[in-house]
């Protein structure tokens, strides 16, 4: 009996996780990457987004590098403002995605994801 609801236990635990890749902490903010790139990949975004300011020891910011065919994909959670009618700060994030392009990804096509709080991608802005 006890075994058994150990992995009742197990079995919750795992079924209630959603997996958004290997964790990288950077301060407060956290940066996950999936199997689709490398760890040295996700090590260089993340010391790149520490230098702009995107990741800190003054707040806590998500963010998810993934792959998809030939384009670099990096995810950040982002106010619910930004996801549907604000596109004030959009410039921006072409000029991040841009600049990664050159500084971490050797000038392949980047793009960012704009997420809600559960990494799900609601908008995205090309960098091309």
């Amino acid at each position: 009996m006890k075994k058994l609801l150990q992995l009742f236990i197990l079995i919750l635990l795992f079924s209630s996780c959603s997996s958004h890749g290997t964790k990288l902490e950077f301060g407060k903010g956290e940066l996950y990457y999936t199997d689709k790139v490398t760890a040295v990949e996700a090590q260089k975004t993340g010391d790149f987004l520490k230098e702009l300011g995107y990741l800190s020891d003054d707040r806590q910011t998500s963010f998810q590098l993934d792959k998809e065919d030939e384009v670099y994909k990096i995810r950040m959670v982002v106010k619910d403002e930004f996801l549907e009618g604000d596109t004030s700060l959009d410039y921006s994030f072409m000029a991040m995605g841009a600049l990664a392009s050159i500084q971490v990804f050797d000038g392949n096509t980047v793009h960012v994801d704009l997420c809600n709080d559960k990494l799900e991608v609601k908008r995205t802005v090309k960098s091309e």
